[in-house]
């Protein structure tokens, strides 16, 4: 019996232990939940949402490569620049990878950077937000930010910003258990086309919270065009997705790219998906893994590829389809991998009741 044949054979036992669709739906979901534990979420995805559970089967008929991995091949200059960081900028093993003078090819364009540093960071247009509420962070003070990156990426220009906001204003410190926090460092990304003026520069990313000691990347989904921002010295490595063994495990390959002054660009393979959730980097330090993460991911406008879904219990309710449509797109959006390459069964799909959606997705 081949991997494939077991799985099915398990899911389709799952879902004949299940029943029929029925009103219970937070104890199937907890059962299911249960039973499941444990397995690789490669091969079943539990979701809860927008009223549905969706038990998905994901079947990879070539479940890992046969040869070593395609090189990854650099975006950015060929030849690698001298560093102008000086000495001493990111002396310790913890320093404010963050802090230091401006990255990248356009650093020195001093005017470019300037303005950059004091473009808006709400979106344009603005998202749609609750009367009174905003669904984006406020502005961070103009006098606390800096331009970390500002440089050529794939014929586009690309500038990552931090800055620094109170979480808590300090006219409210005299509100009951309400006392200024320290101020929270955050990034957010703009790009623009090549040659773009800071008017043109656009927030494709962000603004989210970050910390000062830990990298930062980000992939655009369309291109993979992807930036990572290290400390000086530091050796980054990236992986294009997860490899999913015979047994249901899964590895990485990882493929060191260059970097210069602590910044590695470089492209990886695009994403038939709006956004990117399979790309991985890490980044080295001495010899040691200093961390590991997922990039931040611009999101596309463009649609997302059809994903074909087996319904082999009957076809559910347009709700139900859509819930088992976003499952398989985030499934395989996690493992980067392309519509035509699976076999995607949604053994069971059914209602849960709408007070109850938090119970089923544990």
């Amino acid at each position: 019996m081949t991997p494939e044949d077991a799985l099915r054979r398990r899911l389709g036992g799952l879902a004949e232990q299940a029943g029929r669709p029925s009103a219970d739906g937070p104890g199937l979901a907890r059962r299911i939940a249960r039973d499941s534990a444990g397995r690789q979420r490669a091969r079943r995805n539990l979701l809860a949402g927008v009223g549905c559970v969706v038990l998905l089967g994901i079947a990879v008929p070539q479940l890992v490569g046969t040869g070593a991995p395609d090189a990854v091949p650099a975006s950015g200059p060929a030849p690698a620049a001298p560093s102008r960081i000086e000495d001493g900028a990111f002396g310790t093993p913890d320093a404010d990878m963050f802090a230091g003078p401006t990255r990248g090819s356009l650093s020195d364009d001093r005017a470019f950077v300037d303005a950059v540093r004091a473009l808006p960071w709400t979106p344009d247009p603005p998202s749609a937000a609750a009367e009174g509420l905003t669904d984006h962070l406020p502005d961070p003070p103009v006098e606390t930010r800096s331009v970390v990156f500002a440089g050529e990426v794939s014929g586009n220009r690309w500038a990552l910003v931090v800055g620094r906001f109170a979480d808590v204003p300090p006219d409210a410190s005299r509100l009951p258990g309400q006392v200024p926090g320290p101020p929270q460092l955050v990034a957010a990304w703009f790009t623009g086309p090549a040659d773009a003026g800071p008017e043109e520069m656009r927030l494709r990313s962000g603004p989210g919270g970050i910390v000062s000691d830990w990298p930062l990347a980000v992939i655009d989904p369309r291109t993979g065009a992807l930036v990572v921002v290290a400390a000086p010295g530091d050796v980054v490595e990236v992986s294009e997705r997860p490899e999913i063994t015979a047994d249901g495990s899964t590895t990485r390959a990882w493929q060191e790219v260059e970097t210069v002054d602590g910044i590695a660009i470089t492209r990886m393979p695009p994403s038939v998906q709006p956004y990117d959730a399979s790309t991985s980097y890490r980044v080295l330090r001495n010899g040691r893994t200093e961390a590991r993460d997922s990039p931040w991911s611009f999101h596309s406008d463009q649609p997302p590829v059809p994903v074909p879904v087996e319904y082999p219990r009957g076809r559910p309710s347009a709700l139900g389809e859509q819930a088992a449509d976003n499952a398989a797109q985030h499934a395989l959006a996690e493992l980067g991998l392309h519509p035509a390459e699976v076999e995607i069964t949604a053994q069971w799909v059914g209602s849960v009741p709408a007070g109850d959606v938090g119970q089923a997705a544990a």
